[in-house]
């Protein structure tokens, strides 16, 4: 595994913003478990897929640091750790070490993505309106880190 040293994160949800505390009230999707009580997991599972999509698209083998073990995104294994991380069970942290790109599963349907050169931006972006995801904010790494009081 490859050092990185990160310079940006973007912040990448199924929502086109930030949603406000009334908003992730009345969300009928914020959660895998908001969703079933709500019956909506048809709209819950479009979601959950446009990330597994995106994951899948951006190389062909991913690093799971949580376990420490490499996966070919095509592999079964690699969209049920996706599937438990997205759905809040169960973490990752995933590296694609050919590209310098961290992802970190996150809460409320957004994850962190942690780069390690400007260039990968566009392409990031570029991925996540293909699979109707949104780029919620893109900070510079040296921010992140002191809004985390880290």
């Amino acid at each position: 595994m490859q050092n990185h040293e990160w310079k940006y994160v973007i912040f990448l949800s199924i929502f086109d913003h930030w949603l406000s505390e009334s908003e992730a009230n009345e969300s009928n999707v914020l959660t895998y478990g908001i969703s079933s009580e709500n019956k909506s997991l048809k709209l819950y599972f479009e979601g959950e897929k446009s990330f597994v999509n995106f994951y899948k698209s951006i190389g062909s083998v991913v690093f799971s640091i949580n376990d420490e073990k490499s996966y070919e995104v095509s592999e079964n294994d690699f969209q049920e750790l996706l599937i438990a991380g997205l759905r809040e069970e169960k973490a990752y942290n995933l590296l694609y070490n050919e590209f310098g790109l961290m992802i970190k599963s996150g809460y409320d349907r957004t994850d962190v993505l942690f780069i390690s050169d400007f260039n990968l931006i566009p392409m990031v972006c570029e991925k996540a309106k293909l699979f109707n995801l949104h780029v919620l904010e893109i900070v510079e790494y040296s921010e992140y880190i002191k809004d985390m009081d880290v």
